[in-house]
C-alpha cells in the first residue's frame, strides 16, 4: 500500500509552478481519473490499470454496517470547518469509532491552533496518510475475519452505490478467495519518498526518484526478500530436516548468506539484529509455522539470525 502526497510535483518546471502542477488536482483538470493513472504509472514506474474511486460516504457506511471499528487514534484531533460541514472532535487513545468518527480520523490533519502530529509520526499530510493507512489495515482486518455472511449483499449494495471503477465486478468476484486468505499482518505500506518544499510561491511535494524507486521494488517487486542477509543455525543435529529448512526458505525468495551448527535447543527462534522490516521477520515465522521474535545485537554481515529448534520437526512432518 503507497501513499502518494497531494502536493507531489507533476509539472515541468518548478520556477513556474501552480497548484495545477500538484497531482490532487489531475482529477478535476482532466475530467475523470485517465490522466491520473498515467501520472500516477510516471511517478511509481507501475502499470497501472485499473482504478476505485470511493466516495468518503462510503468509509462511514460501511464502518456503521460492519458494527463499528476499534482504532488507536494517535493524537487528540479538535478541528471545525464550517465550509466543508466538517467537525473534528476526538481523544487520544483506542476506541470504538462508528461511520461519522472514521472520517473524522482519516481527514484530520491539524488542530485549530495548528498544532499536528509529532515530527517523528509525520507531520501534516504525511501524518493524515499514515493514519489513513493505519486505519485501513485494521479496517480490513475486520472485514477479513468478519463472520457473518448475512450481510454480503448488504456491502455489495454500498460498493455499487459508492465505488466508481473501471473493474468488472464480475472478476472482482474471482479474487474474493484470495482476499479471505490473505494476512493483513503482511501487508507492507509505505509514503511516496520525498520533500516538500515552496516553488514559485507554492507549496509542492518533491519526490525522491531513486528513492521511490527502491521503495516501489520492495513492495511490489519483491526485491526487499533478495536484500536479507540471513544467518541459519542447526539446532536440531539433523542435517537432511536442517536442509529442508534451507530449501524452504530458498523457495520462498530468501538468499542464505550462511549455515552453522550449534547447540541442540527444542525452541526455534528468529532474531533480527538489523532492524528488517516487520514484515519479513513475520514472514519468515509463517514460512517456517513457527519460531518465537527476538530483537538481537546488531551485526554488520547478519540481518536476521534463525535458530532452528527441535520444535521444527513436526511442523516438518505436517
Amino acid at each position: 500500500l503507497l501513499s502518494i502526497p497531494r502536493d507531489t510535483f507533476i509539472g515541468d518546471y518548478k520556477s513556474s509552478a501552480t497548484s495545477c502542477d500538484k497531482i490532487n488536482a489531475v482529477y478535476q483538470t482532466e475530467n475523470g481519473p485517465q490522466k491520473l493513472m498515467k501520472y500516477v504509472t510516471d511517478i511509481t514506474g507501475i502499470n497501472v490499470k485499473y482504478y476505485l474511486m470511493v466516495d468518503t460516504e462510503a468509509l462511514k457506511v460501511l464502518v456503521d454496517e460492519i458494527g463499528g471499528v476499534t482504532f488507536n487514534v494517535p493524537i487528540d484531533m479538535y478541528y471545525d470547518d464550517s465550509s466543508q460541514d466538517l467537525y473534528i472532535h476526538l481523544k487520544a487513545g483506542e476506541q470504538l469509532l462508528d461511520g461519522d468518527k472514521a472520517e473524522q480520523v482519516v481527514r484530520f490533519r491539524h488542530n485549530n491552533d495548528g498544532s499536528t502530529y509529532p515530527s517523528e509520526y509525520g507531520q501534516e499530510d504525511i501524518g493524515r496518510m499514515k493514519t489513513q493507512r493505519e486505519f485501513l489495515k485494521t479496517l480490513a482486518k475486520k472485514l477479513l475475519s468478519w463472520n457473518s455472511v448475512t450481510k454480503i449483499n448488504n456491502l455489495l449494495d454500498i460498493a455499487e452505490q459508492y465505488v466508481e471503477t473501471n473493474l468488472d465486478f464480475k472478476a472482482v468476484k474471482d479474487y474474493i478467495p484470495y482476499a479471505v486468505e490473505f494476512n493483513i499482518n503482511n501487508l507492507k505500506t509505505a509514503v511516496l519518498p520525498g520533500v516538500p518544499e515552496l516553488a514559485n510561491v507554492v507549496w509542492i511535494y518533491s519526490s525522491d526518484k531513486e528513492e521511490s524507486k527502491k521503495v516501489v521494488n520492495k513492495l511490489f517487486f519483491n526485491e526487499e526478500k533478495e536484500e536479507i542477509k540471513i544467518e541459519l543455525l542447526n539446532g536440531i543435529g539433523n542435517e537432511e530436516r536442517f536442509d529442508e529448512v534451507s530449501d524452504t526458505l530458498k523457495r520462498m525468495g530468501y538468499n542464505i548468506n550462511s549455515t552453522e551448527s550449534t547447540s541442540k535447543t527444542s525452541k526455534t527462534t528468529i532474531i533480527n539484529r538489523n532492524n528488517a522490516p516487520e514484515n519479513i521477520t513475520e514472514d519468515i515465522k509463517n514460512v517456517l509455522k513457527i519460531g518465537n521474535i527476538l530483537q538481537g545485537d546488531s551485526s554488520n554481515n547478519i540481518d536476521i539470525t534463525i535458530i532452528v529448534g527441535e520444535d521444527i520437526l513436526k511442523k516438518l512432518e505436517d
